[in-house]
């Protein structure tokens, strides 16, 4: 009998070995402010297509790259102009193209990311299977810095006043309607400067020709908190501007009540960045936004489960955790049910690591009743091991409602 034993014990080891090798080899899946257009005929305020773009937050520092969808038919010049919350020495500009982002949802990703995690512990059963700086000085306005590349001009302005403001468009060729001088007000003598942009169709030319390039300007600047300029978006009136940011972090941004039905915010992940989409009646812009550094809970959960599916090492060790815990707890409920042996029949569940053929060969071999009462314990845990699995998946995505 002892012989006849540990031959029973090596043949169940090899048996659950094997399968469980098997189990482990199966393939894994693995501003923004305004635009404003000198026509041929008129000068007048340019309709945006859209406003896009990316904010970076570091250290006190933002970094703010925009690119604005204008239409320039017919169109000899165009200038945008952004608030910046910061004085002018010390603010960085850049002319350059506007990068491409491409991220997952990370509440979709997490949820798919749990789905993946069951479904390999399912595996188990086998069928789930299917399963440059210059000071250049105007009436009321600073020249602080000046940029030209591919025929994009950006300078770097501080103003007295939106009339000076006002004063140094018409001498560029450019007019504000009388609307937008309150609001640049909003800005003056408040620490902000003003980065002004305008393009030649010389430069429009160079960027048809090249499609997938789209002009941008960038400005860097110290700032207690993320920042976007809505509020000079405002002087459209009743259009709609639809607008893009793309956040460089996992934020919440402080949505006020005029533009809170208008605004969806979404969390992304590789890379990591919130998008908020705004589409909503320009006059509804009546402050700019501003962003938390906390993201929602559901986010941060999500994030988690992110890190943990990055990593091989943690991902395999989660699922050989999850395939135990519950062998264990289905052995333990199935045993007490069928046979009233909670321990015994816990520890026979623990050869589900190597799929349920293990659980039948070990079954097989150390359990001595009736062959149909065995059968009942092996269909009773398959049934309950998958109920327990759909169970834990839900629970687990609980936190990313």
């Amino acid at each position: 009998m002892g012989k006849l034993k540990i031959g029973r014990e090596k043949t169940a080891f090899i048996i659950i070995l094997a399968s469980f090798l098997t189990t482990c080899l199966v393939p894994s899946s693995s501003s923004d402010g305004a635009a404003f257009a000198k026509y041929q005929d008129t000068i007048e305020l340019l309709a945006q297509g859209g406003q896009t773009a990316i904010v970076a937050y570091d250290k006190g520092y933002e970094k703010i790259t925009v690119a604005i969808n204008i239409n320039v038919e017919n169109a000899e010049n165009v200038v945008w102009i952004l608030p910046i919350p910061a004085e002018p020495e010390n603010v960085t500009i850049e002319i350059a193209d506007f990068p491409v982002l491409y991220g997952k949802d990370a509440v979709r990703q997490a949820r798919e990311d749990i789905d993946y995690l069951m479904a390999g512990v399912s595996f188990t059963q086998i069928y789930p299977i299917f399963y440059t700086l210059t000071y250049i000085r105007m009436a009321g306005v600073t020249v602080h810095e000046r940029l030209e590349k591919e025929g994009i001009v950006t300078e770097l302005i501080t103003a007295e006043n939106g009339s000076a403001l006002y004063q140094y468009l018409q001498e560029k060729g450019f007019t504000l309607q009388a609307g937008a001088l309150p609001v640049i007000d909003n800005y003056v003598g408040k620490g902000y400067a003003f980065s002004v942009s305008w393009i030649s169709t010389l430069a429009s030319a160079a960027f048809t020709n090249y499609p997938f390039r789209i002009p941008a300007v960038s400005a860097k600047f110290p700032v207690n908190k993320m920042y976007y300029p809505l509020l000079l978006t405002s002087i459209y009136e009743n259009r709609f501007i639809p607008i893009s940011i793309y956040a460089m972090a996992h934020v919440t941004p402080e949505v006020y009540d005029e533009i809170k039905q208008y605004t969806a915010t979404n969390y992304f992940l590789a890379p990591t960045y919130t998008k908020i989409e705004i589409s909503a009646p320009s006059r509804n812009f009546t402050r700019d936004l501003w962003f938390n550094e906390d993201a929602p809970s559901n986010v941060r959960y999500a994030g988690i489960i992110h890190a943990i599916f990055s990593d091989s090492s943690l991902r395999f060790l989660m699922w050989i955790f999850l395939c135990l815990f519950l062998s264990v707890l289905a052995g333990a409920v199935v045993g007490w049910i069928v046979f009233h042996d909670l321990r015994k029949f816990a520890i026979i569940g623990l050869s589900n690591i190597g799929t349920i053929f293990s659980v039948v060969a070990v079954t097989h071999l150390f359990v001595k009743t009736k062959t149909v009462k065995k059968l009942w314990f092996l269909l009773s845990f398959s049934i309950v091991f998958v109920f327990l699995n759909f169970l834990v998946n839900a629970i687990l995505k609980l936190p990313l409602t």
